[in-house]
């Protein structure tokens, strides 16, 4: 299976769908490459759509992310801690393993950059005296025939935007 096979709607919004199940684990499920750009990240979202990233990782995807740089302290420590230590970062974890590593989100998170499975740049405003926040949101998703689903909306790439909050994409 890839992008095409799977019905995807024109719209989805989280009264009315489950954003995770309805849209996001199918389409990771398929995806080789996530590109997405938010103005909130945390952990908390790898959680979340831990089942998509669990086949994104099996198929030797990537994800790239930009965010704006207002982490979480403990984000911010196990980003450290993910790109310094590329190759010791929890090694003895495998794609099987994902779902059930997962619960440990920060050692998720350094893990996932680690293994370079994970990209993350941080969006600053070029004006220092009046800083905005990055808050733009879209993603684009691409299967291994370069086959791609785009998407904007609200969503940030946390728990609380894909599961709490009330959200379109």
């Amino acid at each position: 299976m890839n992008l095409p096979d799977i019905h995807i709607q024109d719209h989805y919004r989280s009264d009315r769908n489950n954003l995770i199940q309805d849209f996001y684990v199918p389409c990771l499920s398929q995806t080789t490459s996530y590109s997405r750009a938010v103005g909130y990240f945390s952990s908390t979202s790898i959680v979340s759509i831990s089942q998509g990233l669990a086949a994104l990782i099996e198929a030797g995807g990537k994800m790239r992310l930009v965010a704006s740089p207002r982490l979480s302290s403990e984000d911010i420590k196990s980003i450290g801690k993910g790109l310094k230590q590329k190759e010791e970062v929890v090694s003895k974890a495998i794609v099987k393993e994902f779902e059930a590593v997962v619960k440990d989100r920060l050692t998720c998170l350094s893990w996932l950059l680690s293994k370079e499975v994970l990209e993350i740049k941080l969006a600053v405003a070029n004006n220092a005296d009046e800083p905005g926040l990055y808050h733009e949101k879209f993603a684009i998703l691409a299967d291994a025939n370069d086959n791609k689903i785009t998407f904007i909306g609200s969503v940030n790439e946390t728990k609380q935007g894909l599961i709490d909050n009330f959200e379109n994409i």
